[in-house]
């Protein structure tokens, strides 16, 4: 074979390999994770304030995704769901949620990447979960958190529903 046709077919490999090299690079493998900061951090004026902050990873590398989130809640036997709003902060893939659920009746804050991974964070006390506090000298949003789960596939609003009516059922 001469050195022309070697060189021919090495240019036509590395032609139909490049789309292929180029996926690769771009193509994300592996399911999404998500990780909580509760309380936000207060000496960071980026999520001072903040109810919780929400960071996204994929495999170990903080990666910015789109999130959508509701508060899922039943206020005096009236079931009630609120978007939540997720604020990109300028570091990759951290993301500042504020309160936007009333203080009063049971919550859970159920929050989504994809359909690959999501996290139920379920709110505990009489307050709506809430209260405020101090950290040398800064204002603190603290969560009172009965359970944090993890799970990968859909949310089960039939699962949020179930929960909700334990968390109320424990109020009374």
């Amino acid at each position: 074979m001469s050195r022309t046709t070697i060189a021919a077919f090495s240019f036509a490999g590395l032609l139909l390999a490049l789309p292929l090299i180029g996926a690769a690079a771009t193509k994300p493998y592996g399911p999404p994770w998500i990780a909580v900061e509760l309380p936000a951090n207060p000496l960071n004026p980026a999520t001072r304030g903040a109810a919780l902050v929400v960071r996204t990873y994929r495999h170990a590398t903080p990666e910015p995704m789109p999130l959508r989130g509701t508060a899922e809640g039943l206020v005096r036997n009236e079931r009630r769901s609120i978007p939540l709003d997720f604020e990109s902060t300028a570091q990759p893939g951290v993301y500042r949620v504020d309160q936007s659920w009333p203080t009063e009746g049971s919550w859970i804050i159920a929050i989504s990447a994809g359909d690959d991974a999501n996290m139920v964070i379920e709110l505990g006390g009489n307050d709506g979960g809430v209260s405020q506090g101090s950290y040398y000298g800064q204002s603190a949003t603290g969560l009172a958190i009965r359970s944090i789960r993890t799970n990968q596939g859909r949310l089960s609003m039939r699962g949020i529903d179930r929960g909700l009516k334990a968390l109320a059922l424990a109020r009374e």
